[in-house]
């Protein structure tokens, strides 16, 4: 056991620290490669595919927490899974249900989305139709079929199955930065990052079914198609609170490049899509913690170990707003480094500032959110929707005056106000549970 934890996390650091280089390298190698018109067209590529989650609604998150809270029961013996009474038949189930939801996503996603992309380009960039009607194509659809992808990775890393998943997600890392310095250097400009995107996407799809080939036993997978039990769980009521808080999500954090695409011009556009990309790879790097811990915190809720669950979720939050301490000063220093040795290619610092308060306030929420997930409920839909809702519209007045030095002053207000709703739930939430179990 201590030599699998051992691999893992050996795995697990090289992984997140391609992604610690990788970052600024790709933000190096972009606006050299790249002019401002193709990044702008670039950047809100990126936040009109993250409308293709909205059409996950949640059940992605919510099939892999009850997954792992089922498998949390078995074993894993050599390449056999050890189920007990009545496990395999809900484990393949729920396998079978989220396969054909997430088909169903990706056919719909990528109709709608590309749709939607196509319109707004049509309109805004008519004369540049050659320039972005191909890699939006692209893009779109290999964006559509990478949520696929994703949600059964993910399955398998509730499932406890952690080293693979991390592997592969590392040696994607290498293969998206070998690719995109190549399309880059050969000249293909937009395109170049798009066919870079597709391969990585087909390559983990290749290495998904080849290191957790043994779980997919397809036969069985069709055999227990029709449970009742899976779909009954599945579908609960907790689906709908799942789904407002997906778009909770995407309208806080996708909304900000398409708003930026219609109202500023490309130069600002370019420079916000570079800053934005830097901060959210710290924050996002931050809660690898959180992450981590998911499958772990479902199985101390299951044997009610209460107390463990709240040393965990301590230990996540100071761990978390550690590195993103760490992270926000390298990004920082990156900054500095990069204006003297090329040029200032970042938003204004007032827009900055806003943003690392506000991703501050995130990281917070982020955690108080998967604690709460654990207990299989989602107490901060309503919060979560309040705050998308000011953040989109203080957002859109403040591009629709054209002040673009507060362009994130609605993340930061909105950021702050979720991070005192979602506090007074978790220390309600924690009392309870004190109460109810002596922390035992």
């Amino acid at each position: 056991m201590n030599r699998i934890i051992n691999r893992l996390s050996v795995i697990t650091a090289l992984n997140y620290f391609t992604r610690i280089i990788g970052g600024p390298v790709t933000i190096i190698l972009l606006p050299y490669f790249v002019n401002d018109i193709q990044l702008s067209f670039w950047f809100t590529f990126t936040s009109l595919v993250s409308l293709i989650s909205l059409f996950d609604l949640g059940f992605s998150t919510l099939a892999v927490q009850i997954i792992s809270d089922e498998f949390s029961k078995n074993e894993i013996n050599g390449k056999r899974i050890l189920f007990k009474t009545n496990s395999e038949q809900f484990f393949y189930g729920s396998l079978y249900i989220i396969f054909i939801h997430t088909l169903k996503i990706f056919i719909l996603s990528f109709i709608l989305v590309f749709s939607i992309g196509f319109t707004i380009f049509y309109l805004r960039s008519f004369t540049q139709f050659s320039v972005w009607f191909i890699p939006w194509l692209l893009f779109s659809f290999a964006s559509s079929f990478n949520l696929f992808i994703t949600i059964l990775l993910s399955v398998f890393e509730g499932m406890r199955q952690l080293f693979f998943a991390q592997l592969i997600k590392l040696i994607n890392n290498f293969v998206h930065y070998i690719t995109l310095f190549l399309f880059l250097s050969l000249k293909l400009l937009l395109l170049g990052i798009v066919f870079s995107y597709v391969i990585t996407t087909m390559l983990v799809l290749i290495l998904t079914i080849f290191f957790y080939h043994k779980f997919l036993s397809f036969k069985k997978i069709v055999a227990y198609k029709n449970t009742n039990t899976s779909k009954k769980i599945l579908f609960s009521n907790l689906l709908p609170r799942y789904s407002l808080s997906w778009f909770s999500g995407f309208v806080i954090f996708n909304s900000f490049s398409i708003l930026a695409f219609l109202f500023f011009d490309s130069s600002f556009t370019s420079s916000f899509g570079i800053t934005f990309t830097l901060f959210s790879s710290v924050s996002s790097f931050s809660l690898f913690w959180v992450h981590l811990s998911v499958p772990h915190m479902v199985r101390l809720r299951k044997y009610s170990k209460f107390y463990g669950m709240s040393l965990q979720f301590k230990k996540n939050l100071v761990l978390s707003l550690f590195t993103y301490g760490a992270g926000t000063l390298a990004a920082i220093i990156f900054i500095f480094l990069y204006s003297y040795f090329f040029s200032y290619r970042f938003s204004s610092w007032l827009v900055i500032l806003f943003l690392i308060i506000g991703w501050f306030f995130q990281i917070i929420v982020s955690n108080y959110a998967t604690y709460l997930r654990s207990f299989l409920e989602e107490l901060l839909t309503i919060p979560s929707l309040i705050t998308a809702i000011i953040i989109f519209l203080i957002t859109l007045l403040v591009a629709y005056l054209g002040s673009n030095e507060f362009f994130t002053l609605g993340f930061f207000i909105g950021s702050f106000l979720l991070f005192i709703l979602s506090r007074k739930l978790v220390l309600v939430k924690m009392k309870s549970q004190k109460e109810s179990n002596n922390l035992k």
